[in-house]
Order: structure tokens, then C-alpha cells, then sequence
């Protein structure tokens, strides 16, 4: 009998941390999509001197590799 609710506030347990970990996955994953789409609206807006410093600044740092 003790095996059997073992098992079954195992199993809870189990599936508690399984909802836990996929709120933060999806979190994180709505995170990143965010600061890419304010990353990209900020790069829309530089000119192309500033644009080429950012590129030169990023290759050297190898953010960007060709």
C-alpha cells in the first residue's frame, strides 16, 4: 500500500516538474524572440557607417563568422 502512494506522489511530483520546465522553456523561447524582434528594429534604423562599425565590432568579437 505505502509502494502504491509512492508511486503515485511520484508520478505527481514527476509531472509537476515536467509543467514547471516547460514554462520556462516557453518563457525563454518568447524571451529570445522578443530581443530579436528589438534587435532588428533598432538595426533597421542605423545608418550604413554605424552598421559597418557594428559588423566590424562583432566580426572581430566572432558574434559573426562568414
Amino acid at each position: 500500500m505505502y509502494l502504491c502512494i509512492y508511486k503515485q506522489v511520484a508520478t505527481i511530483i514527476g509531472e509537476y516538474n515536467m509543467a514547471i520546465t516547460n514554462r520556462f522553456h516557453q518563457s525563454d523561447e518568447y524571451r529570445r524572440e522578443e530581443l530579436i524582434r528589438i534587435i532588428e528594429h533598432s538595426v533597421e534604423k542605423l545608418t550604413l557607417q554605424e552598421l559597418e562599425a557594428l559588423y566590424y565590432d562583432m566580426s572581430t568579437k566572432q558574434y559573426i563568422n562568414e
